[in-house]
């Protein structure tokens, strides 16, 4: 008893009702077939006993009406004639005699001489009785009917009225044929009968519960694979089917409480991703001011210094040089003093973004004029090909930033002799420059960026920075600083450069 629990949870649903429908079906099947079995065994008799009851009251009403026994003896004589009809023998006297037969050679012989008359005995105790006595019996292949009547003779001008006894035997063979074809009949149609009635139940059970429980369990097994988009199929609106709507809601309510939580999720590595940015920033602008503003004010002091104390010592020329280097140290303090103050503003939101239709083309013009000095001392040529009157959407001081990094990073890392070039690139001339959009190109043919580097460019974190061809100092703030700026408005930036043969850096902005 403790297995079959178990073995009941291994098997499928499918096969947990059909295991009892076949039961139930096979059970319905015998108590059918009994019962009509049963009534073809009672039709069959009670049709095999009035054909015999027939017989006997056609000789009982011969025998009374004609009271001649050769008139009842050619009536058993013509009944003998029926294929169903083994034997009559009608008895009557003491000591008994037959006085009709449908063996001719018993006629007027004594009963007690007869041992072929079947259950002669009854027929006896049947000629005996005074109060009406039948009797019957069904052998295999017949059947015996014994019955008592009264019997009246003639004598002379008075009647004799005296006890007689009748025996009928039937050949039931050929019935019992008809009745094995009526039982295989029967039994034929009752497997139909109940093969269809089971089948039929089963396709019922099939449709509103098996179906309905294998859509859910691949429902379940979709979404455990990862497709929460799965619902459950509502195929009726009966209990399954309200189940079924009650778990759509579940899931729906339980996508929506993980859509929710994704969100929140999503929302903190954001801002464990913006602390973490934060906090490299912290680091980095903490590394900035302790070293790379530190640095060149070592050299400011250091040359101011020397022009104090052995000023009277020094020559002309090496006065110029100095204050040359000063006038450097103090040119590249600003320019990284500035950088930091908008990388900070930025940070803090400090920055207000006020766009404005600009000619880009004399924005470009007026940092080449700033950068025309630099430029000249490593007697780099400055070329910008932006056509009068280009005009883009974008905050003057932003755009101003960008350019004075891009060109001064290209006057920085160019060869000396070398060139700089800016121009404009359209969305027809790259793929990567979006509709509405113009791209502005700074073109140098310096030292180039090895491609491990590459990644590093516009990233804080990164702490890529290298000296100039001329050893110009630098941070690498410049290029995180547009990058925060192109953000901005939507625009992109990216470079294009190969070791030793140069750079191009490319940033969009929107057309005014």
């Amino acid at each position: 008893m403790s297995r079959l629990p178990q073995f009941m949870q291994r098997i499928s649903l499918k096969l947990k009702l059909l295991i009892p429908l076949i039961s139930f079906s096979l059970v319905v099947f015998f108590i059918l077939f009994w019962i009509a079995h049963h009534y073809l065994i009672n039709s069959f008799e009670n049709e095999i006993r009035k054909r015999a009851e027939t017989i006997a009251s056609t000789i009982i009403y011969t025998c009374d009406a004609s009271q001649d026994p050769r008139q009842i003896q050619r009536l058993v004589t013509t009944l003998n004639l029926e294929r169903e009809v083994n034997l009559i023998v009608a008895i009557t006297g003491d000591p008994p005699e037959v006085f009709a037969s449908s063996r001719v050679q018993w006629v007027d012989k004594r009963v007690s001489s007869l041992s072929q008359i079947p259950d002669h005995a009854y027929l006896l105790e049947s000629l005996a009785s005074t109060k009406g006595y039948k009797y019957e019996k069904r052998a295999e292949n017949s059947f015996i009917y014994i019955t008592s009547f009264k019997v009246t003779w003639p004598q002379g001008n008075t009647r004799l009225i005296g006890n007689g006894a009748l025996l009928v035997e039937l050949d039931v063979s050929a019935l019992m044929v008809d009745l094995f074809h009526a039982v295989l009949f029967m039994t034929i149609g009752l497997a139909c009968s109940t093969f269809l009635i089971a089948f039929f139940t089963f396709l019922i059970i099939r449709t509103y519960i098996l179906r309905p429980a294998s859509a859910m369990q691949g429902v379940i097994i979709n979404r455990a694979s990862g497709n929460l988009k799965e619902r459950l199929p509502v195929f009726s609106h009966d209990e399954i089917g309200s189940i079924a709507l009650s778990l759509n809601q579940m899931l729906d309510q339980l996508d929506l409480e993980s859509n929710q939580r994704s969100i929140v999720e999503k929302r903190l590595r954001e801002s464990e991703s913006k602390l973490m940015d934060m906090n490299t920033s912290k680091d980095k602008f903490f590394s900035l001011i302790s070293h790379d503003l530190k640095s060149p004010f070592n050299a400011i002091l250091g040359f101011s210094r020397l022009l104090q104390s052995d000023y009277h010592d020094l020559t002309p020329e090496q006065h110029l040089q100095f204050i040359d280097r000063i006038v450097e140290g103090l040119t590249n303090v600003y320019k990284l003093l500035e950088n930091l103050l908008d990388w900070s503003r930025i940070q803090l939101g400090g920055i207000e973004f006020k766009p404005e239709s600009l000619d880009v083309g004399l924005l470009a013009f007026e940092i080449v004029r700033v950068n025309k000095l630099s430029a000249e001392k490593k007697k780099i040529d400055l070329t910008i090909e932006i056509p009068h009157n280009t005009l883009v959407y974008s905050d003057e001081n932003m755009l101003k930033t960008i350019l004075r990094n891009l060109i001064s990073n290209a006057i920085k890392f160019s060869l000396p002799g070398g060139s700089v070039r800016v121009h404009t690139l359209s969305s027809t001339e790259s793929d990567r420059i979006l509709q509405g959009f113009i791209g502005i190109a700074v073109i140098d043919h310096g030292v180039g960026i090895s491609a491990k580097d590459l990644g590093s460019l516009f990233r804080i974190d990164s702490g890529f920075h290298r000296k100039g061809t001329s050893n110009e100092t630098g941070t690498g703030l410049g290029l995180v600083l547009c990058k925060e700026f192109i953000d901005t408005y939507g625009g992109q930036i990216w470079v294009e450069s190969e070791e030793g043969k140069g750079s191009t850096f490319i940033f969009t902005i929107p057309l005014s």
